[in-house]
């Protein structure tokens, strides 16, 4: 954490959702040296308080985040981050759950089922990296189960969660759920559990995308409020172009999402 966004990321939480009630931050035996342990509403949560011991050490995010619902003392609706995750103004428990108390599944756009996206030639599908792969085998295994192909991908943010949901689906899909977690590293074989779970309550009917558009960068057309209407949302790849970082950085200083 070259540049300590994870004391960054809490600050934004303190600042703009006082309304969470504890946050736990799940690392391999690792304490930020400048973090105030006394603090009662920040814990530490270790890998072998979450994984069964014999799969570690563990390097592999995807087998960590398959074990994150196992935090003790989480709440059933919680949400997931990674450490540079922002949160950028004022923010209400209605902004991640649906008034049915179900989370917000943000999602990109709808994408045509025909799409490059979707009918994956065995060419193309060996050039997936290994997070695409996680993304691919979750979205087969919901075809499999359920003979749909959701045509929506997660966005790269924070994802609003429900722990009762994703105990349920490691009892679905528990062999993948297993694969994941003997995976020290990232593999082609991994499932990225939470797109599974995303995947899953929508297959299932039991909750639907929420279209969250992006401010894709920083535009005199983003001054008109119709125009700002849905978009709550900036990701920031570093491989673009600096001139694109800029710009999209300065559409989080101007629209605060």
């Amino acid at each position: 954490m070259k540049h300590e966004e994870l004391k960054y990321s809490l600050r934004s939480i303190e600042k703009y959702a006082p309304w969470v009630r504890k946050i736990f931050i799940v690392t391999d035996n690792q304490t930020p040296s400048w973090l105030d342990t006394d603090n009662n509403k920040i814990e530490i949560v270790d890998h072998k308080d979450i994984f069964d011991k014999q799969y570690l050490p563990s390097y592999n995010s995807n087998a960590i985040e398959s074990c994150i619902h196992k935090v003790p003392d989480l709440s059933n609706n919680f949400l997931s981050m990674n450490d540079d995750f922002f949160i950028g103004r004022p923010s209400k428990i209605s902004d991640f759950f649906h008034a049915e108390n179900k989370p917000k599944l943000f999602m990109g756009k709808k994408f045509n089922q025909f799409s490059k996206y979707i009918l994956l030639t065995i060419e193309s599908i060996k050039k997936l990296n290994p997070h695409q792969y996680a993304i691919f085998n979750a979205r087969q295994l919901i075809f499999e189960k359920y003979n749909v192909i959701v045509n929506y991908n997660l966005r790269h943010g924070i994802k609003a969660m429900n722990k009762d949901n994703m105990f349920t689906l490691e009892k679905l899909f528990f062999p993948s759920f297993v694969q994941t977690q003997k995976n020290q590293f990232r593999d082609k074989s991994d499932v990225w559990t939470i797109a599974l779970d995303a995947f899953n309550s929508i297959s299932s009917g039991e909750n639907r995308p929420y279209y969250l558009k992006p401010y894709r960068r920083d535009h005199f057309k983003y001054r008109l409020s119709f125009m700002r209407k849905m978009r709550d949302y900036v990701f920031i790849p570093l491989d673009m172009d600096i001139d694109k970082i800029i710009s999209k950085i300065n559409a989080i200083k101007n629209y605060e999402p």
